[in-house]
């Protein structure tokens, strides 16, 4: 509102301050002004205590919630308690029963009254969301024109939002970032491939083989992957018995992912007065809701129907010209940290992280033609277990002068037995490389659930006729 007197107000003499330089406002267009907010975005609560209040009364610690008026007024305008004492005087002579109107009862503007924010109305954002899935799901997912706008109103300036504490919702990876990802190897013979032909085994894989996932539609390549390698093998399902393939990757150049996680610590500097901040605001509450959406766990067997609305989204994040987006992050609905975990020092542990197609290029590790490669197990005493994996690369030696020219990456079977001479994003550039020093094995020996119980009770009465 002072933003709004200084750019609009009139030089004069101001009753409060006595300052005679300054753009002021007639008292009673601004209390009218904040009479339109208050009755928009706040409550009155009562003063007495109603329900289970009433038993914490008799006890003696309920205390009626919301602030005075005249603080919320003082806060509104940024104004000294005169001032706001002075507005709230004049609204009760205006809207209170002994006022002119005398129309409300009790008196929403007498010195004990109190009030308390509203809670943001996102029914317009629910309702394009709505929208936007029904379109998705029951007529048209190509070409659909409603579910573009919808999306165009719901992600409208979402890059150049900030959390409270100064973070910007699009995190920007560098050299000094890692990206873990993780294949599942169900024997020992499909291990050996994964590490043999690594690091394009642990690559997105090319499109002809890439199927639907929660951010992709099958044939589209995206690259997934964690800020940890535990929600890795959390989000990959490994069964008991089955061997994980780990590295971690490193970003080539910038990639600017957008941080859905981030979305519910958003801030949003402005004033109530605001037509256009109440409309951020809105829409910034309910981004808060649909990032818990977009990451919920999906039944198996459901996720060609379930993971339509994701995909979408995905396409429209990674393609919309003005984000320049390279892909999104999301919380894992796989893995739950603990009490603490997620603290400001490491607040990247149990997110996904998915690299679009233009993003994920793979930079090639260069094996010459015709090397063998073996891969040697060593397992420790069964009481003392010191176990360790090691890849042998062997070049001919009519190649070994030509090791740095080669650029040829084998396939070596893992995606069916097809030789693979580019990777996935290519086109685009090699914006990852697999640091080939990083990669881990482990064989999983066993699996933990958390869960929460539900009491179950059952009832048995007599049908009793009713005669009307």
């Amino acid at each position: 509102m002072h933003e709004q007197i200084m750019q609009n107000g009139e030089v004069a003499c101001c009753d409060f301050c006595q300052s005679e330089d300054n753009p002021t406002v007639d008292l009673d267009e601004l209390a009218e002004r904040v009479n339109s907010v208050l009755k928009e975005h706040f409550y009155m609560t009562s003063p007495n205590p109603e329900g289970i209040d009433l038993l914490v009364a008799k006890e003696g610690y309920w205390e009626q919630p919301g602030e005075p008026v005249t603080y919320v007024i003082m806060n509104l305008i940024d104004s000294s308690e005169d001032l706001a004492d002075a507005i709230r005087e004049y609204l009760s002579a205006q809207y209170d029963p002994w006022g002119k109107e005398a129309l409300i009862d009790p008196c929403p503007y007498a010195s004990d009254s109190q009030y308390e924010e509203r809670a943001i109305d996102t029914y317009e954002y629910q309702e394009s969301w709505s929208s936007f899935r029904q379109e998705i799901l029951t007529r048209s997912r190509f070409f659909n024109q409603s579910a573009k706008a919808a999306l165009e109103h719901l992600f409208k300036g979402v890059t150049q939002l900030i959390t409270h504490t100064g973070d910007p919702v699009v995190r920007v990876f560098t050299q000094t970032d890692q990206i873990f990802r993780a294949r599942l190897a169900k024997s020992e013979g499909a291990l050996e491939e994964i590490l043999k032909s690594a690091p394009t085994s642990l690559g997105a894989p090319p499109g002809r083989y890439a199927s639907a996932g929660r951010m992709n539609a099958e044939g589209i390549s995206v690259f997934y992957g964690a800020t940890d390698v535990n929600t890795c093998i959390a989000e990959i399902r490994a069964p008991v018995g089955s061997y994980v393939v780990s590295g971690w990757f490193i970003p080539l150049r910038e990639l600017r992912v957008l941080d859905l996680t981030r979305l519910g610590k958003v801030f949003l500097q402005g004033s109530l007065f605001d037509s256009e901040h109440t409309e951020s605001l809105s829409r910034v509450h309910f981004l808060k809701r649909l990032e818990t959406e977009l990451s919920q766990p999906v039944m198996p067997g459901s996720e060609s129907r379930d993971y339509l609305p994701t995909q979408v989204v995905a396409e429209y994040l990674g393609t919309h010209p003005d984000m320049k987006l390279d892909g999104v992050m999301f919380a894992s609905s796989q893995i739950v940290m603990g009490d603490g975990e997620e603290s400001d020092a490491n607040q990247q542990l149990g997110k996904n992280v998915v690299l679009f197609s233009h993003a994920c290029g793979l930079e090639r590790y260069e094996i010459p033609e015709g090397t063998d490669i073996e891969v040697h197990h060593y397992r420790g005493d069964p009481e003392d277990p010191e176990h360790s994996i090691l890849i042998w690369e062997t070049v001919p030696g009519s190649l070994k002068q030509e090791a740095n020219k080669s650029q040829v990456d084998k396939g070596f079977g893992f995606f069916g037995g097809v030789e693979l001479t580019h990777s996935p994003g290519e086109q685009f550039g090699a914006s990852i490389r697999l640091d080939i020093e990083s990669i881990q094995v482990r064989k999983i020996a066993g699996v933990s659930y958390q869960a929460f119980s539900y009491d179950v009770s059952r009832h048995r009465s007599d049908s009793k006729e009713v005669d009307f």
